[in-house]
């Protein structure tokens, strides 16, 4: 049995960490939001490492691997 295997290289997942970044920080008052989570912390006394706070629940994706084409992992983030 002769099997001919290639790679289809319009298919390979090409991930660009600097694009998602751009992506973050265009959205409209992200540092805004970024700041007030900061004022948040710098609030706390102490770390805090019970199991109530914070509470990260990871959503997962849809597909095999997360990139802007297919689809982004999901993140929950609990912080009150």
């Amino acid at each position: 049995m002769n099997i001919n295997l290639c790679l289809v290289s319009s298919q390979v997942v090409c991930l660009k960490p600097d694009e998602y970044y751009k992506e973050v920080m265009s959205l409209d008052d992200i540092e805004k939001e970024f700041d007030k989570l900061e004022n948040k912390l710098d609030m706390l006394d102490e770390p805090t490492y019970d199991d109530k706070y914070p509470n990260i629940t990871f959503l997962g994706t849809g597909s095999c691997i997360p990139n802007k084409g297919r689809n982004v992992s999901g993140i929950l983030l609990q912080s009150e």
